[in-house]
């Protein structure tokens, strides 16, 4: 990218920068990797900021909390506005439903002079619930920002099919940084967690939400032998009814709950096979770290995953709902070293190859330039 002539002030508008997520992942990888002389970011966080700023590695980010309460705030519309008015803004980035209405209202009063909305999942609760109201506002906006931005092709196609879009939208998938989340030897990761170097461990990353499917991989993979662990990193409002399926089925020494963690390289290289059970996902990030530090993925073939897991060669994409056709790809990995080995270096070239952190920074610059 040439030089540019001015420094570029990007707000970044999302719900929340409070818990670690795959969209919050992802906006930490554009602070931390678009260049710093070209770039000055607003972080703008409709309801709270929390720890996971202590990620960002550079000065060059401002951050505001706006406190916002459940459904569409008028005085956020005002908050906003007087950001990108105080800051001198010239891009606004929307990310998800959750910050269209008020963000694009905002942004039109201040006259910024381009505006993006970017899905980062499949959040098409409108069209599901038919709120035909919501899908009509949808519409309308997503008619009128200057850029439309996808995280993967396949959710590009469903936005087009599902809103009648006849524009272009975008398509920017997300980068891993391969030197972060490199391969390492299992005894060496595992001596940090006191995991046995010959147990099978089935890993997965992730915040514990409802559609994240875990309850139904907790039991499913109890089918498994006795040697197999089941190891759940992340936090969310799921925990508590995990926790009580755990102590129901009297799995404790089977299953853990590792809750929030701060070296996700090190436990995702204690795992022999990385599990993603998800019903839906957008371009998963702990998919691709996990394909970066050279490990199978068993996951369904849901959103964008079919553009990150070539079946049976990087893993095994399985149909939705077949539960026992997913454990069984599990078990099929973990009986087999070689298998799981030829899997995982597979992953890793093609994480090299084609999601390097740099390739996606250069695509965000090139974008938000002016």
């Amino acid at each position: 990218m040439a030089a540019l002539e001015k420094t570029i002030r990007v707000a970044h508008v999302l719900y929340s920068f409070g818990e670690i997520g795959g969209l919050e992942n992802g906006i930490i990888n554009i602070l931390n990797n678009l260049r710093q002389d070209g770039f000055f970011h607003i972080i703008c966080s409709l309801t709270n900021l929390g720890s996971i700023r202590q990620r960002v590695t550079v000065n060059n980010v401002r951050y505001y909390q706006l406190n916002k309460r459940e459904g569409n705030v008028l005085k956020v519309v005002f908050k906003l506005y007087s950001i990108f008015r105080k800051e001198n803004v010239d891009v606004v980035h929307l990310r998800n439903w959750a910050t269209m209405v008020e963000g694009y209202a905002a942004a039109r009063f201040a006259r910024i002079n381009k505006i993006i909305y970017s899905e980062h999942g499949r959040h098409f609760e409108d069209i599901w619930g038919r709120m035909l109201f919501n899908i009509a506002v949808k519409k309308h906006i997503l008619n009128r920002v200057d850029i439309l931005l996808s995280v993967s092709n396949e959710l590009a196609r469903e936005m087009k099919h599902l809103y009648s879009v006849r524009r272009t939208i975008n398509v920017i998938v997300n980068g891993v940084d391969s030197n972060r989340f490199s391969p390492i030897p299992h005894a060496k990761a595992r001596k940090i967690f006191g995991w046995h170097e010959d147990e099978k461990i089935i890993g997965t990353v992730g915040r514990l939400d409802k559609g994240k499917n875990l309850d139904q991989l907790i039991l499913d993979t109890l089918a498994l032998g006795q040697e197999h662990k089941l190891v759940l990193v992340g936090d969310g409002p799921e925990r508590p009814n995990l926790e009580n399926l755990i102590q129901q089925h009297h799995c404790k020494l089977r299953v853990s709950l590792m809750g929030h963690q701060n070296d996700i390289p090190s436990l995702l290289n204690c795992f022999d096979v990385f599990a993603l059970p998800s019903s839906s996902e957008g371009l998963s990030n702990v998919i691709l770290e996990a394909m970066s530090c050279g490990l199978p993925v068993v996951a369904y073939d849901v959103g964008g995953n079919c553009e990150l897991i070539a079946n049976d060669k990087g893993g095994c994409l399985v149909p939705i709902g077949d539960r026992a056709g997913f454990v069984r790809a599990i078990d099929r990995i973990l009986q087999s070293n070689s298998i799981r080995v030829e899997m995982g270096r597979f992953n890793r070239s093609i994480i090299k190859r084609h999601f390097s952190i740099s390739r996606m920074a250069e695509s965000y610059q090139n974008m938000y330039a002016l």
